[in-house]
């Protein structure tokens, strides 16, 4: 039996109530998912009791509207879990150390900026606090909260602002605690590496880089390895595969040609909408088809 095709969405703001109850990421990050947020919570599985699985966890927009009970994030980006580590683990330390940032950029501009990237990318995959909170400066004074290496591994985003505006304290404290009182897992690894831990009725939400927009517009990768037409399809393997579990699965993704040539409706739900994407510094933004995917009915 095949499901309708293509249901249209509409995208909205969160309401009052959702607002009070939902903890805003700490990052900016290309691709978050605050527009499409409460889309996607409205479409979270009703029976769901198992564990929550995050493997793209980026700006943990999902993660952090639920505060799911037992969760397992994870991250190819070895910068982006050593920050939420340090934020669980030291958040006054980290907002200190950012507050320093702060006054130091709007004093110096861009010469602080490319000083700080340079000195980000000599020590490299260090873990602590000093290094994560140059991380999370870095994203929030670069072009569009972006996040992207050259071959060589070197963080290479352009300055962007100013005057960033980093995360409060409040904030930070708010994230700390969630994430001490969860039964949440953080870890560096990639997506496929939790296929033998999923089990039936556990959720997991998938929000992979973005596949080839147009023939001009590419997003570049987030790690060393590029999220090829190859990925996509192991990805979408993947997600087979949990289906076959009998796992939840939640997929956001552009709606180009390539994604539902890979994702059959006879399995998948298909829910679409349209979202201005800025994919470069040098380009203007453009508009992109969004999808929620579900193998199961929301």
């Amino acid at each position: 039996m095949l499901f309708p095709s293509v249901i249209p969405f509409t995208t909205r703001p969160l309401n009052s109530t959702e607002k009070k109850a939902v903890l805003r990421p700490f990052l900016r990050w290309v691709g978050g998912k605050q527009r499409l947020l409460p889309s996607l919570l409205e479409r979270i599985p009703k029976d769901f009791k198992g564990t929550y699985y995050e493997p793209f966890l980026g700006g943990g927009s999902m993660f952090l509207a639920n505060g799911f009970k037992n969760a397992q994030l994870s991250d190819l980006n070895p910068h982006l879990i050593n920050a939420y580590n340090m934020v669980r683990e030291k958040h006054e330390e980290i907002h200190v150390l950012l507050t320093k940032h702060q006054i130091q950029i709007e004093l110096r501009e861009r010469a602080y900026y490319y000083e700080q990237r340079l000195l980000f990318n000599e020590i490299g995959d260090s873990k602590g606090s000093d290094q994560a909170a140059r991380f999370i400066f870095l994203i929030h004074a670069n072009f569009n909260g972006m996040f992207r290496v050259n071959l060589k591994g070197h963080y290479n985003v352009p300055f962007g602002k100013a005057k960033p505006s980093i995360p409060s304290l409040e904030r930070l404290s708010e994230l700390s605690q969630l994430l001490k009182h969860t039964k949440a897992g953080i870890q560096t690894h990639g997506y496929d590496s939790i296929l033998h831990r999923v089990e039936e009725g556990d959720f997991v939400y998938l929000d992979p880089p973005y596949p080839i927009l147009s023939r001009t517009a590419k997003f570049t990768s987030y790690t060393i390895e590029r999220f090829s037409e190859d990925e996509q399809r192991k990805l979408a393997w993947f997600a087979t595969q949990l289906h076959n579990k009998g796992a939840k699965v939640m997929i956001s993704i552009a709606g180009v040609d390539l994604v539902h040539k890979l994702y059959p409706k006879r399995i998948w739900h298909y829910f679409t909408t349209e979202l201005q994407r800025n994919v470069s510094a040098k380009r203007p933004a453009i508009m992109a088809t969004e999808l929620i995917l579900t193998n199961y009915e929301p």
